[in-house]
């Protein structure tokens, strides 16, 4: 895909995917390093999902404008599930500068350097294109029950994937 569409390829994705305008079922919980209770940010059914350390994935397509590369902080932005044609709506407001960060739909937020932060997939979802999530360019599918993965900081820059 990368190659057929170049600059384009993230909208291609998000056209394909918002064909049949998937829920997303899961929990978004953040994780302290100072041993502080998990705080749970996010219960609901997703209709997206980010962990970004890069504030572009295409030159024009600017999803976590407040990442700076040379910063180790990461970003999560992420949205309740809504109709296809309002996730679109959100998702083209990335390509007008990032001003979909200031949709009220969109919760983003700066992940703390010694924090992290755990998506776990909910077990009623059975189908595998629902537990396939895309890490730095590649799509892994997280298999079997009590599936979570956990995202954090690294001392070196960018992002480190915990667990």
């Amino acid at each position: 895909m990368r190659q057929k569409y170049k600059e384009l390829r993230f909208r291609k994705a998000a056209e394909r995917i918002l064909s049949e305008n998937p829920e997303f079922p899961g929990k978004i919980t953040l994780l302290h390093s100072d041993g502080s209770p998990e705080l749970p940010l996010y219960s609901k059914p997703l209709s997206y999902f980010l962990v970004a350390a890069l504030p572009k994935f295409e030159a024009t397509f600017l999803i976590s404008p407040d990442s700076v590369p040379e910063r180790p902080q990461l970003h999560l932005l992420y949205f309740e599930h809504t109709d296809s044609d309002t996730t679109m709506k959100i998702m083209n407001e990335a390509y007008d500068h990032g001003v979909h960060v200031e949709n009220p739909l969109v919760n983003y937020l700066a992940i703390g350097p010694r924090d992290s932060v755990k998506l776990e997939l909910d077990d009623s979802v059975q189908r595998d294109y629902l537990s396939k999530i895309c890490i730095d360019g590649s799509v892994v599918l997280m298999k079997g029950k009590q599936r979570s993965i956990t995202f954090g900081n690294s001392k070196r820059k960018g992002l480190k994937f915990v667990s």
